[in-house]
């Protein structure tokens, strides 16, 4: 599976972003346009509809964290997300039904400090302060205990997700997030049909020399590896989906140099329609192909 994702620098002239591509806005993944600037050197493109880009299986092509009001890049710089299935024993699987658990539970923690806060007419805590509440002094009390069984950095990555799920939320009421309005988070389940942990490079999770994925407090974890990693990857995150099986989605930050010096700067701009027969159109009338890895697996 092959997920990109952009991420903006900016430089050139400054233009409010009218539509973000990101989760937060609506701009690829829910129609609309979003003038960005993917060639180098300031040249704008235009996506005109809600389809997936780069696919394999699954995986869209978004913004990364591009918000209402920011500047229009003028380099844009691709995060991409590679995807692989892992096979956990059985010792492993345990280790990380617990970690899906701790990470769960953390996060329902964090939720329900800030709907007691608003009960009460309180200030919502504050991400350090819920750290230090619901991370650092739980683990000490008996009830929370087996919370230092996992990797404080699946704890912290869970909180920083309620964080970001407040965030949004309160965007949509306020108007200032593009697309379909966002509800209160709400607490997870175990019954959830995705269960997920994110491990950033704190975490000083490894892949051995025998390419296996090694996690703290998990261990050596066997991968199938469909392809390469072009380049040390900036974070992992573990998925166990409906089905019970696992991948691990690497994120990896590319290089937008060797681009920018094959892209001279130039005024032209171009439109890109995406479509269902051809993977997109030009406003110059050129269609493009898709690659072989956005070919739809068909039943023998």
């Amino acid at each position: 599976m092959y997920q990109g994702a952009l991420r903006a620098s900016t430089s050139g002239p400054q233009r409010p972003l009218s539509m973000c591509a990101h989760s937060q806005c609506s701009g690829l993944q829910a129609g609309g346009e979003a003038n960005l600037a993917v060639a180098t050197r300031s040249v704008p493109v235009t996506f005109r509809r809600s389809r997936t880009l780069l696919r394999d299986g699954e995986g869209s092509l978004t913004c990364s964290r591009l918000r209402h009001g920011f500047d229009v890049p003028s380099v844009i710089v691709m995060q991409l997300r590679y995807s692989f299935r892992l096979y956990p024993d059985a010792a492993q699987q345990a280790s990380l039904a617990r970690a899906f658990g701790c990470a769960r539970v953390v996060f329902n923690d964090a939720v329900r400090a800030r709907e007691d806060a608003r009960t009460a007419g309180r200030p919502f805590p504050t991400a350090g302060q819920l750290s230090r509440k619901l991370i650092t002094e739980a683990k000490r009390t008996k009830e929370r205990s087996w919370l230092g069984e996992v990797s404080a950095v699946v704890l912290q990555q869970s909180l920083r997700d309620a964080e970001t799920a407040y965030r949004n939320f309160f965007a949509s009421l306020g108007g200032t997030r593009k697309g379909r309005k966002l509800g209160a988070p709400r607490f997870k389940s175990r019954k959830d049909a995705r269960q997920s942990i994110r491990f950033t490079a704190n975490a000083r999770w490894s892949i051995t020399d025998h390419g296996r994925l090694n996690l703290p407090k998990i261990g050596a974890v066997k991968v199938k590896w469909s392809r390469a990693l072009p380049t040390t990857p900036s974070s992992v995150t573990v998925i166990k989906d409906a089905a019970g099986r696992f991948f691990a989605s690497f994120v990896i930050d590319t290089n937008p140099d060797p681009d920018a010096a094959r892209m001279p700067a130039t005024e032209s701009t171009i439109g890109i329609d995406l479509g269902l027969t051809h993977f997109a159109v030009l406003s110059d009338a050129q269609k493009l192909t898709p690659h072989a890895f956005c070919g739809v697996r068909r039943r023998s």
